[in-house]
């Protein structure tokens, strides 16, 4: 499943799309809600290429591309991790204009708990310093530090956030930087 969400976002980074008519649940009627379709006003704004700049240029878009996946696509009712993420890559292509920009909102898309019941985001910082976020299923419980590193775990139930981005939508290991991250033995 992550090989097929990894082609996914690869496709959707360099502006290809796959021809999936609809809304994925074979009614063709494309409603947006149920992760088909484009938003209202149409196929998406014009690409843009270079580097994205989530405090800069793209932040309103960004930001809007935030709002649109929360409002179209359900992270805790989704019917899998899978449609979650189909949905997202859908508001992206639709709504941001930066490429670079698609690339990293559908990652974060990808590296997020929604659609996995019961999943929280494990920090770990091994003993170089080197943080790593995961999407793991068993509750914080099963949130382990590596030898001679650290861990912390943030449980959406719990008010956490649902995406290794944390608040930031596009940088991956933002969560771990937020006080919902607590700190594991």
């Amino acid at each position: 499943m992550r090989t097929l969400i990894g082609i996914l976002a690869l496709l959707v980074t360099f502006g290809l799309s796959l021809a999936t008519p609809g809304n994925g649940n074979g009614n063709g009627n494309g409603n947006v809600r149920n992760g088909g379709g484009t938003p209202p006003g149409g196929g998406g704004p014009p690409a843009r290429r270079g580097r994205c700049d989530p405090t800069g240029v793209d932040a309103a878009d960004i930001a809007n591309t935030q709002a649109a996946i929360a409002a179209n696509c359900d992270c805790a009712g989704a019917a899998d991790h899978g449609d979650f993420v189909v949905c997202a890559v859908r508001q992206a292509q639709a709504l941001l204009p930066t490429r670079s920009c698609r690339g990293k909102v559908i990652s974060c898309a990808a590296n997020s708990t929604c659609g996995i019941p019961g999943a929280v985001l494990c920090c770990t910082t091994d003993a170089t310093g080197e943080l790593d976020c995961d999407v793991i299923d068993g509750g914080c419980a099963a949130c382990l530090p590596p030898d001679g590193g650290s861990a912390c775990c943030s449980d959406p139930a719990a008010g956490g956030p649902t995406s290794c981005c944390g608040d930031s939508g596009v940088v991956k290991g933002a969560a771990c930087t937020e006080s919902t991250c607590t700190a594991v033995p």
